[in-house]
């Protein structure tokens, strides 16, 4: 599972709470001047910057409180990593009761856990460079599939027809 990756504690690791503590160690690379430096031939930059703003402090202490082990879920997250995926804990050999009927991990955190990766990493990216990322699209691929399809969508194939029926009479 590449969750317990994502949410991983350790300070060797490249991890969503080193991430998030970078960020605020580095808080001067967030700057907006420095953003537009790297923004610079963008003309929609400036745009993109006010409606974005300056770096939310109280948020990204929210951001590393909820990729840490003060979260419950990530705690669980890091006891399943520790104990069973990633490494057999002896203690885990002789217990009664199964690790998964004290230690549930459901989906519904999971996916939980994942969406809000997600969107705090764009949040940074948002601050960083403008920039945001999208769950649904993989590739330019599928961006060009999209757009050759939209030529096929009924109101566009209606659209062109009414068009070639007023310029065959002159009125455009």
């Amino acid at each position: 599972m590449y969750v317990h990756r994502i949410y991983d504690q350790n300070r060797e690791s490249f991890n969503l709470h080193r991430l998030l503590l970078t960020v605020r160690d580095n808080k001067e690379i967030f700057d907006i001047a420095e953003v537009r430096k790297r923004r610079e031939a963008d003309p929609h930059a400036e745009s993109l910057i006010q409606n974005i703003g300056t770096l939310d402090f109280a948020q990204l202490e929210r951001d590393i409180e909820f990729s840490s082990e003060a979260n419950t879920k990530v705690k669980n997250l890091k006891l399943w990593r520790d104990r069973i995926t990633f490494h057999k804990d002896e203690r885990e050999l002789f217990r009664g009761k199964p690790f998964e009927e004290e230690n549930p991990l459901l989906f519904g955190d999971v996916d939980e856990l994942l969406k809000k990766a997600f969107e705090i990493l764009n949040r940074y990216s948002q601050y960083f460079d403008t920039t945001i990322y999208s769950l649904g699209c993989r590739e330019w691929k599928d961006m060009e599939f999209v757009f050759e399809a939209l030529e096929h969508h009924p109101y566009l194939v209606r659209k062109r027809a009414q068009d070639l029926e007023l310029k065959d009479k002159g009125l455009i």
